[in-house]
């Protein structure tokens, strides 16, 4: 839109879903446009003069990314800025952090007791992302220097972190969006592959309390 903007000085009005949520409201109040030039649409015919529809930045297109290619690094880091601006994010005291998915559908660690048992000796500390606020999500990974995460959107918030390290668990489904990510801002990333239960997974503590392990020993 800004580029629009500059090329033709026209101000386009952004088109939001009627129902939006409060995560999406809340971004674009920090990355801008204003509010007052936002427009909800529950769906179906809508005649407009111009249209203006944004491309989807990527690095590159890779099969293997089911067609969507990989986001651009550049893109996620005016991401990055323009959200942590808005969010005036505050640096705590570097953290270790494990993301659960307890209150999701699928993708849960079935186990999870038993990892954060290993975790916790760690200094690992568990957040539900669904229960912060954007803002607390921003502060949470600016401030982060490890982080334990099945496979899931929540991990998009390593964007907000200066080096951090990455350790993803999968279960049945092996997706690569987060590496590319990682690999983009320059961070330390490793995976484990784990027993799919159903839609879920079983970790297995001792070959997590390994690939953790090595995972740290980097950060010195």
């Amino acid at each position: 839109m800004e580029e629009y903007e500059a090329r033709t000085g026209r101000e386009p009005e952004l088109l939001i879903p009627d129902e939006a949520p409060q995560w999406l409201r809340q971004s674009l109040r920090w990355v801008g446009p204003s509010s007052a030039r936002w427009r909800t649409w529950e769906g179906g015919r809508k005649h407009v003069k111009t249209l203006v529809i944004p491309s989807l930045r990527k690095a590159g297109y890779d099969d293997t990314c089911e067609g969507w290619g990989f986001v651009s690094p550049t893109a996620l880091r005016w991401v990055r800025e323009r959200m942590m601006d808005g969010a005036k994010a505050e640096h705590a005291s570097t953290e270790r952090i494990y993301i659960s998915r307890a209150d999701a559908d699928l993708r849960q660690v079935t186990n999870e007791s038993a990892v954060m048992s290993h975790l916790s000796n760690k200094g690992f500390e568990r957040y539900v992302l669904s229960e912060m606020t954007m803002k607390e999500q921003v502060d949470l990974f600016s401030s982060a220097e490890l982080v334990v995460a099945p496979h899931g959107a929540g991990l998009i918030n390593m964007i907000y972190g200066d080096h951090i390290s990455v350790v993803e668990l999968f279960g049945d489904n092996v997706h690569p969006c987060y590496y590319a990510i990682a690999a983009g801002f320059g961070f330390e990333y490793r995976y484990l592959l784990c027993e799919p239960v159903g839609k879920s997974m079983r970790v297995d503590v001792e070959r997590l309390d390994e690939v953790v392990s090595e995972a740290i020993r980097s950060l010195r």
